[in-house]
């Protein structure tokens, strides 16, 4: 798969994931507007963090691990043996899940009070029932990441890209044409994830994979694997870490606080799932590829085309989101149940959360960088230095800030350990052209931040001819598209280059 063509499936990644994130910044507005920001959102965030911390140490491992080590088993075994392998280490994990499970289903009581140590006895009570009822998602999420992995093994990135959509349709089924409680949301939770597997399993089948009842541990890749998991599941549980101390310190501030900064969270990681996460996806068994064969050319071009990427979009979504952070948020949410004043809170935490999104995107390429070398125990160490960062700027701004200090110390800690991440990569991959990105970074950052000013001005001028919500948001983003489209040529971007040129290979197909 050459430059180009690594572009296009990002391309086709990238629209399935703009319709699927739009459905999931609308899933989030639909859940906020029936049940606004309080004791029982807090709790069913409460609940669903929990299955997420248990699954994602182990489930995020997993997917890192099993890329690079089916390409291995391939090599010596042929698909056979990637196929029994796979068999194998699926049945393996399916029962640790299980097990997570049980574990989380009798300790729930425990588990939240120290997650959430300041939850009054009514949403503790209650979070303690969500979570026993939100178990079943554990093993969910577990086979998920697994099938997801395979197919991004065989460069099958189709029913992934696609997921999202009938995992958000369930939400609105559920939200629109049933009686809702929040019990009803968990249900509806746990439902959604099973389409997430249901969709990938035809081209599962379709690759010549049938699942067989074997559990074998004495197979010689079961500890290699394993070797992989251990630093990625300890970097994982460092961020985990870091979620339970943010959630703990937040559930002594006011009612909703919790679901205010998960609802920015999420809005803010949508713009890296849509756009940033299509170039890791396609990227990764590639760049896995390439260090087997320690191919550096292709190295060095998938890093230089993802890098400019992650530049391109994250550097002035930052600049928009700082400029109209309160006049999205009420656009989107400020209705039914949802308040003006949770419209207030939700904002300053988009507004802070927004500082780490350059960061958060850079994290994600190059920990696959990492984990394409097989080297998982550098971004663990990097993981576990950002927890500390975290945790100290936690501690100190939430006394000046609130909330808000809480969604700043995650951007800056994400944007320290991430710098310090690439630094480290010099000396494994010397020949990467780092003034190059630099001078790229610079050139976007001024765009944006001209854009950033004509869109301030542009929404000061609206606002006070009474033009405001969506129509003003809809102009306000026009402006800022063709200013900042103008300023990347003016300033000679070349990762639009490598757009551009994608985009023009699909029209000609059409």
């Amino acid at each position: 798969m050459d430059r180009k063509k690594i572009i296009s499936a990002s391309i086709l990644i990238g629209v399935l994931g703009i319709v699927s994130k739009l459905m999931g910044a609308f899933r989030v507005m639909a859940i906020g507007w029936k049940f606004g920001q309080g004791i029982e959102t807090d709790a069913y965030n409460a609940a669903i963090k929990v299955t997420m911390v248990s699954m994602s140490i182990i489930g995020a491992a997993i997917f890192t691990a099993l890329v690079p080590v089916l390409a291995n088993v391939k090599e010596k075994y042929g698909t056979r043996g990637k196929f029994k392998f796979f068999n194998n280490i699926s049945n393996i994990v399916l029962v640790l899940a299980l097990f997570i499970g049980l574990v989380t289903y009798i300790f729930a009581p425990v588990i939240i009070k120290i997650m959430f140590t300041s939850f009054q006895k009514e949403k503790f009570d209650l979070a303690v029932s969500l979570t026993r009822l939100a178990v079943p998602i554990i093993p969910a999420l577990a086979l998920m990441n697994l099938v997801t992995g395979y197919l991004h093994s065989f460069n099958i990135y189709g029913p992934y890209a696609f997921m999202g959509i009938p995992y958000n349709l369930v939400f609105f089924i559920y939200l629109f044409a049933f009686p809702i409680s929040i019990e009803g949301l968990i249900m509806a939770t746990f439902l959604a994830n099973l389409t997430q597997i249901i969709i990938q399993l035809p081209q599962t089948f379709k690759t010549g994979f049938r699942p067989r009842p074997l559990i074998d541990l004495k197979d010689p890749f079961v500890p290699k694997m394993i070797g992989l998991i251990i630093p990625v599941a300890i970097g994982q549980a460092a961020q985990q870490i870091n979620i339970i101390i943010d959630q703990n310190l937040a559930s002594g501030l006011a009612d909703g606080v919790i679901t205010a900064l998960d609802n920015a969270s999420k809005i803010n990681d949508s713009i890296i799932a849509i756009f940033i996460t299509g170039f890791t996806t396609v990227m990764f068994p590639l760049l896995s590829e390439a260090f087997e064969k320690k191919d550096n050319e292709k190295i060095l071009s998938l890093v230089d085309s993802a890098l400019g990427a992650v530049f391109l979009i994250t550097i002035p979504a930052t600049i928009g989101i700082m400029v109209l952070s309160k006049d999205l948020i009420r656009v989107m949410f400020e209705r039914y149940m949802f308040t003006k004043n949770d419209t207030l809170v939700t904002a300053g935490a988009f507004f802070y959360y927004s500082l780490g999104l350059t960061g958060q995107g850079l994290r994600m390429l190059f920990s696959k960088v990492y984990y394409s070398l097989q080297d998982t125990k550098t971004p663990m160490i990097n993981g576990l230095f950002a927890v500390g960062i975290n945790i100290a700027l936690d501690l100190i701004l939430i006394k000046f800030m609130g909330h808000k200090g809480l969604a700043l110390a995650t951007s800056l800690a994400i944007t320290i350990s991430t710098l310090y991440l690439i630094y480290g990569l010099r000396k494994k991959i010397p020949e990467i052209n780092f003034t190059g990105f630099i001078i790229e970074f610079v050139k976007i950052l001024i765009s944006s931040a001209i854009m950033g000013i004509a869109v301030y001005f542009v929404n000061s001028t609206l606002n006070g001819l009474g033009i405001v919500g969506f129509t003003s948001i809809l102009i306000d983003i026009v402006i800022a598209f063709v200013v900042y489209l103008i300023m990347i040529v003016i300033t000679r971007v070349k990762s639009i280059d490598l757009y551009v040129g994608a985009i023009k290979k699909k029209l000609k197909k059409a």
